[in-house]
């Protein structure tokens, strides 16, 4: 064990340049996806954050947005409150991908041609269980609400059909 400990420096300055590459992909990511939902109007009283500026349209008014749900979580204080939830809502972003990828390749679906030479439907499908499986067994709580808050998004957008804008 004496021998790991010597690594403990290298292995902290790991775990700080991996948080602060993922908080800042997030906080650049999450408002430029959230600027597409709000430009394509799938949600009511979303368009004020839909704007951008600049000749790259920044989504400013987003990256307060991410500001603003950060300092919330970080007023919270408590890290085992929060990771559940965040993890969840990951879980289940990886979920659907692979029920999507899983339900394109069911349908046969002319422009679904996966290239990766060990590609197998059933893997994907596994995986959106096996992500929905860990939900449950990192918070069975957070992960029922976090199906809930998805299936009610879902439901919305399959009720209004929303006309989305053509580019």
């Amino acid at each position: 064990m004496a021998a790991v400990s010597g690594w403990g420096p290298i292995v902290i300055a790991g775990i700080f340049a991996s948080t602060l590459s993922s908080a800042l992909a997030n906080l650049v990511g999450a408002p430029k996806t959230f600027q597409a939902v709000c430009r394509d109007h799938l949600f009511p009283y979303i368009g004020f954050f839909g704007v951008g500026y600049g000749p790259g349209e920044e989504p400013r008014r987003g990256y307060l947005l991410a500001f603003f749900v950060a300092v919330a979580f970080i007023l919270i204080g408590d890290l085992n409150v929060i990771a559940p939830v965040i993890s969840n809502f990951s879980l289940i972003v990886y979920a659907l991908i692979n029920y999507a990828v899983f339900a394109a390749s069911l349908g046969r679906s002319p422009g679904w041609r996966p290239s990766f030479k060990f590609y197998n439907m059933w893997v994907s499908f596994l995986g959106a269980l096996l992500c929905i499986m860990m939900m449950f067994l990192i918070n069975w709580w957070a992960a029922l609400v976090t199906i809930v808050i998805v299936i009610v998004l879902y439901k919305y957008v399959d009720f209004t059909k929303p006309q989305v804008r053509k580019k």
